[in-house]
């Protein structure tokens, strides 16, 4: 496996999965959710309280509030959004073509997955910069923290898109998990993560 070789399949792949439009509808939805994550001080829901009283909208509240927004959408939506990295080289010829070189597969799955992740990686950067446009739109702080508006994003949703992204290569690998099993699996499996992740809000 050369590094040269990997690289240049990542890039590619990655290059062409942002120009379609999956990525630009799922990316418009996480803005939105993140957007309603962090409502007006007198809206009459909070996604993150304790009884009637929530936290104050400075940057640690906003990035973790933020970041378990992301991790739960992007569990579900961005699954889908990268789960036919395989599928679509076959079915547009490029992998006929891949298997005619000396590319190993082991180099090519290495550079699927990490395509993969860094579609969903970019996703999550767009929300840390919406992150600080949502401190500073709702101005009850305007006092920026980075570690605190930062941190949580880089702690929870970036390990699990590592996950996503190698779970969506997995289910396209495996013959019982490539079709519509695998699709009602990982819709049960984002359900209770977001049920969690309600039980961490409250």
């Amino acid at each position: 496996m050369t590094a040269r070789a990997l690289a240049a399949l990542a890039t590619a792949d990655f290059r062409e999965r942002v120009r379609r439009p999956a990525f630009a509808m799922t990316l418009l939805a996480t803005i939105a959710f993140g957007y309603l994550a962090v409502p007006p001080a007198g809206a009459d829901y909070a996604l993150a309280q304790v009884g009637e009283y929530r936290g104050v909208y400075n940057s640690w509240y906003i990035g973790t509030v933020l970041a378990l927004t992301t991790t739960v959408w992007l569990a579900f939506a961005g699954f889908y959004v990268v789960r036919n990295a395989i599928s679509r080289d076959m079915a547009t010829g490029v992998g006929q073509i891949l298997a005619a070189t000396p590319l190993r597969s082991g180099t090519y799955l290495m550079g699927k997955f990490l395509s993969n992740f860094l579609v969903l990686v970019a996703m999550a950067a767009v929300v840390g910069v919406m992150a600080l446009a949502m401190q500073l739109l709702r101005g009850e702080v305007l006092a920026i923290d980075p570690a605190g508006l930062w941190l949580p994003l880089l702690l929870l949703p970036i390990p699990l898109m590592a996950v996503v992204a190698g779970a969506a290569l997995f289910f396209e690998t495996v013959p019982g998990l490539r079709g519509g099993f695998g699709i009602l699996l990982w819709a049960f499996g984002s359900f209770v993560l977001y049920v969690a992740s309600q039980v961490l809000l409250r």
